[in-house]
Parts: C-alpha cells; structure tokens; sequence
C-alpha cells in the first residue's frame, strides 16, 4: 500500500503485473510509438477507473456525456445515405466505427463498460 500512496492500491498493482507481461512478451511490436503511448494511457485509464472510489465520479461524467453532448458520430453526406440498396440511416450508423468519437469519448466509453462488466460479474452465480 506503501508503494502507491494508499491510493488505487489493487488497480496500481495490477497495472504493474499487466504493463510489466506487456513489455515482457512484446504485446505491441508492430504498433506506432504514438498509438503503444495512446493504448497503456487508455489500459491505466480503465484499470484505474474500476477503483470504486472513481464510481461516482465515472458515471457522473459518463451521464453528462449522455445527456449534454451527442456521442453518436457525425452522419454520412446526404449523397450517400440515402443510396440504393444501402441499409437503413440508423442501421449504418449503429455499425460505425468508434473512430468518429473523439479520443476522450472512447475512454469514456471504454472506463463505463469496464465498470460494468467489473460490477456486472458479481451478480453471476
């Protein structure tokens, strides 16, 4: 507990076992410089936010995200969404990528299914 200050002592821990395997067996070795930075923020980002001491604070984020801002991505040309044989507007824009969220809405994203798959395991039998 010591090693991290009382705080996040589990997720720091685990960080450390996870981050260290990474780097032993060379998890990313065909990833870019920027994008092996952009994956071990958003790991510690989720790892760290399964601490219940940042519940409140992700949900409350994640509710504001939600309710103030549009998520969803921004729509195709009109030349586009209304051709011949394509699915339904609502269809193709349900099946597009995450890439068309801003970086921080994806953390976001990731942090809140993180959490609820983290609580969600403990009403398994």
């Amino acid at each position: 507990a010591s090693q991290h200050n009382d705080q996040h002592v589990l997720e720091n821990h685990s960080l450390r076992v996870c981050l260290g395997l990474m780097s032993e067996y060379d998890f990313m070795p065909k990833m870019t410089k920027v994008d092996q930075k952009l994956l071990r923020k958003t790991v510690i980002a989720m790892v760290l936010s399964t601490d219940m001491a940042e519940h409140f604070g992700v949900l409350s984020q994640f509710c504001q995200k939600i309710t103030k801002e549009d998520l969803s991505p921004a729509p195709l040309p009109d030349a586009r969404r209304h051709s011949v044989g394509s699915p339904h507007p609502d269809q193709r824009q349900a099946r597009l990528s995450t890439k068309m969220l801003r970086q921080d809405h994806r953390t976001l994203l990731l942090k809140t299914a993180i959490k609820v798959a983290d609580l969600g395991h403990t009403t398994l039998r």
